[in-house]
């Protein structure tokens, strides 16, 4: 019996197979397709993942709405016009967040260079052909078994939180579960 700690509540897993039920179909579909899809897919998932960023770096209300908008086109048109647009996108960051003490500029700058690169990598691995896209579903069923793998072994055993101010229920038993998965 796992510590009371780690018992799941009811629902938690059954609202994350339902989560997974809906998203896998629609992300290994638009890998499927492949193009434009693809990568509009993967810069949604840009802006989601900088607004979280900026939700760790204290920024929220509409400025940040509008860099994690700007996130996700930089990723979208990265893919497909070049490295170039980033620099634009960079800059305007640089522009918005100018009343910023330079710190928090730069920590801003880094999420957004470090997001944009890691999705527009994503982008460009897919390609045009059928080696693009074995190579995303692959590396798209390693993160699924990691962080399953994760999720399960952090609830059954539970023990000291990994990081508790900025995740809070993970723990370093589903650190290494993960990955050991």
């Amino acid at each position: 019996m796992a510590p009371p700690s780690a018992q799941a509540k009811p629902g938690s897993v059954t609202l994350r197979v339902l989560s997974a039920a809906v998203m896998l179909p629609a992300a290994i579909g638009a890998a499927w397709l492949g193009g434009w899809v693809f990568a509009a897919l993967v810069a949604l998932a840009a802006g989601l993942m900088y607004w979280e960023w900026q939700g760790l770096c204290g920024e929220k209300g509409r400025k940040a709405q509008g860099l994690a908008a700007l996130c996700g086109l930089t990723t979208f048109l990265w893919g497909w016009a070049g490295p170039w647009t980033t620099i634009v996108a960079g800059v305007c960051v640089g522009v918005v967040g100018g009343t910023a003490p330079a710190t928090y500029r730069l920590f801003l700058l880094s999420g957004f260079a470090y997001v944009c690169l890691a999705c527009v990598s994503l982008v460009w691995l897919r390609g045009y052909d059928a080696a693009g896209l074995e190579t995303v579903l692959w590396l798209g069923a390693v993160v699924v078994a990691t962080d399953t793998a994760a999720y399960f072994t952090g609830r059954t055993l539970g023990g000291p939180k990994l990081a508790p101010k900025i995740s809070p229920k993970k723990t370093w038993s589903g650190l290494l579960g993960g990955m050991a998965g």
